[in-house]
């Protein structure tokens, strides 16, 4: 029972992480097609000339996504936890790091190629904004997903608390009223 209890919780940790990676790719490219719909429709900074279907920016929108998955990647977004004032200017960050990177390399790799297209400024910054605002929704609901499995006990780790004082049953108490936290004590010494 001791080691499934262990991979229980080591593959609802892989498994969170992976969905994680899925969401964070699906919001990005979902913020970009948001961002080509809004550029058709809203003729700000000026109206669209010529604007190029949708697939025509495949290689663009991949490459986004890509880019924007290993800065979150080097940026630890995926290793550790953070308050959520952190994870959105990591989000922020990232987002726009990303961003650049992947009109920089469209740049260099696209160019007389046939992935190679005339893309419209306006959406970039609608994808920048967009990118920002739906990686943190997305973040958001998968953490709300993950913290209501954990009160149903899945993915929980066990914790030993050292310490048998005042501030073990603090511990214990703050534990036991934030299931959210997915910590399971199973004892103090």
């Amino acid at each position: 029972p001791r080691n499934e209890s262990c991979m229980t919780t080591t593959r609802f940790r892989t498994l969170t992480t992976v969905s994680l990676v899925a969401v964070d790719a699906a919001m990005t490219v979902l913020a970009f097609i948001l961002a080509y719909v809004l550029r058709a429709v809203i003729p700000f900074p000026a109206e669209p000339v010529a604007l190029s279907p949708l697939a025509a920016y495949t290689g663009l929108i991949t490459l986004q996504a890509i880019c924007v998955l290993i800065v979150m990647f080097f940026y630890r977004m995926y290793h550790i936890v953070r308050s959520r004032v952190d994870q959105f200017y990591a989000i922020l960050g990232a987002v726009s790091i990303g961003s650049l990177l992947a009109v920089s390399f469209s740049t260099l790799f696209f160019k007389n190629t046939v992935l190679e297209v005339d893309y419209p400024r306006a959406t970039l910054v609608y994808a920048w904004v967009l990118g920002i605002a739906l990686v943190t929704f997305g973040r958001w609901a998968h953490q709300r997903a993950r913290n209501s499995l954990q009160r149903r006990g899945l993915g929980r780790e066990r914790l030993l608390i050292v310490g048998t004082g005042d501030v073990a049953r603090v511990v214990v108490q703050k534990i036991q009223w934030s299931p959210y936290l997915g910590y399971r004590v199973i004892g103090l010494s």
